[in-house]
């Protein structure tokens, strides 16, 4: 694919799905971003994009990926989605990128739940049973790497979903998980990484 401009964003989407406050109907978030993200125009046959890919975090669920493919085909049926669930407890983190336009060439290298190791495993045993307390669940679903070719060339597209948190057990847990992607993830000549961090102190603590 050749393009002057490709737009990739990054959203912690807080869950697939919400509730209407006045009629407490559920709503999907997924299918309502993919709606706001990118239109198909019938008079010209063609679809507009606002963002060509979305890195999402804390997308949840036990069925999450058919779920998060069936509300985005809803909205734009060309797409391509990839994603990581958590396996340990679906109820927590996860991440998807998906991939609006189909005409970028776009495939999935790896996830968090295909490595042989994870980021708990090079924590420090002393520093590792408060981790555990707090993230024991929560290891995997953090950690989904693609490639797209732009201009000829590929990119490799990086979403990541960061331990939470500003006490000390969470910011140990941070420092690994990304010394973990540095001594793991190989870092491309051509390589995006975009999701949620979590590097900021929490104002209300």
């Amino acid at each position: 694919m050749s393009k002057e401009q490709t737009k990739i964003t990054a959203y912690n989407i807080q869950g697939r799905e919400s509730r209407n406050p006045n009629t407490n109907k559920r709503l999907s978030k997924v299918r309502a971003l993919t709606q706001f993200l990118c239109r198909y125009d019938p008079q010209r046959s063609s679809w507009h994009y606002k963002q060509h890919a979305i890195a999402l975090q804390e997308t949840r669920g036990e069925t999450a990926w058919e779920y998060i493919k069936e509300q985005v085909h809803m909205a734009n049926p060309h797409a391509n989605v990839f994603d990581c669930p958590n396996v340990d407890n679906p109820n927590k983190g996860g991440v998807s990128t998906v991939f609006f336009d189909p005409s970028i060439e776009v495939e999935k290298v790896l996830d968090d739940n295909t490595l042989s190791t994870t980021w708990l495993d090079i924590v420090p045993p002393l520093l590792k049973p408060q981790i555990q307390i707090l993230f024991g669940d929560a290891i995997k679903g953090r950690i989904l790497l693609v490639k797209f070719k732009w201009n000829n060339e590929w990119i490799y597209f990086l979403n990541t979903y960061a331990p939470c948190g500003s006490d000390k057990a969470s910011q140990n847990a941070r420092y690994y998980f990304f010394k973990f992607l540095n001594d793991n993830i190989d870092r491309y000549e051509r390589f995006i990484h975009l999701g949620d961090h979590n590097n900021l102190p929490d104002p209300g603590t």
